[in-house]
């Protein structure tokens, strides 16, 4: 997965409201996070030394191993980017639901494929 910090990503949008580049970017780091990667950095940051087993299962047929965002055309209009490193953005995470807790807040949807249409 790929995971980019909030307020990264707002220099960029503010700066393309400003008139910087034009049309669509892919913002990316380029680099791929492995779920476990951040799985373990909020095991640490939340200070908990109780590991959960959790199972490692092989990709599904409709599973693809990475999204690769190509970012180098947004690296070309916007310049370099300096990145908040991922134990930060967990960090900041961690400290904003501690601050406004957990709502109603979702990750994945499920789709009816049979109710469901794509119009």
């Amino acid at each position: 997965k790929r995971f980019v910090y909030v307020k990264d990503l707002a220099k960029i949008v503010l700066q393309a409201c400003d008139g910087v580049g034009y049309g669509p970017y892919h913002f990316s780091t380029g680099n791929d996070v492995a779920i476990v990667d951040l799985y373990n950095e909020v095991l640490k940051q939340m200070d908990i030394k109780h590991q959960h087993k959790y199972k490692e299962i092989e990709l599904g047929e409709d599973d693809v191993f990475t999204i690769k965002l190509d970012p180098s055309e947004t690296f070309e209009i916007f310049g370099i980017m300096e990145f908040t490193p991922l134990n930060i953005i967990v960090k900041d995470a961690i400290k904003y639901y501690k601050e406004y807790g957990v709502k109603n807040e979702y990750t994945h949807l499920k789709i009816d494929p049979l109710t469901d249409s794509k119009n």
